[in-house]
Order: structure tokens, then sequence, then C-alpha cells
């Protein structure tokens, strides 16, 4: 779950990035070193 963008699924994930297809906002792509220092996705089961 994102704070803008909702909830989402994870389509892709490699070393250092991460691709996660949003319901409303599309496919966003996000490097993992800041997902995790700033705590930009949560899971939700």
């Amino acid at each position: 779950m994102h704070k803008q963008w909702g909830r989402g699924m994870v389509v892709r994930y490699d070393r250092n990035k991460t691709v996660v297809s949003f319901d409303e906002a599309g496919y966003k792509t996000f490097l993992l070193d800041m997902v995790v220092q700033n705590a930009l996705l949560v899971s939700v089961g």
C-alpha cells in the first residue's frame, strides 16, 4: 500500500528496484533503497 497511490501489486523485483502495478495510478518503478529508507510501501497481507 502506498500513501498516495493506494493498493498495488509487485509485478517485478530486481536487486535494486521493484515495479508495482497500482489500481488507480498504473505502473511505478521504485529504487529499493528509497522504499526502505522512506517506508514508501507497506505490505497489507
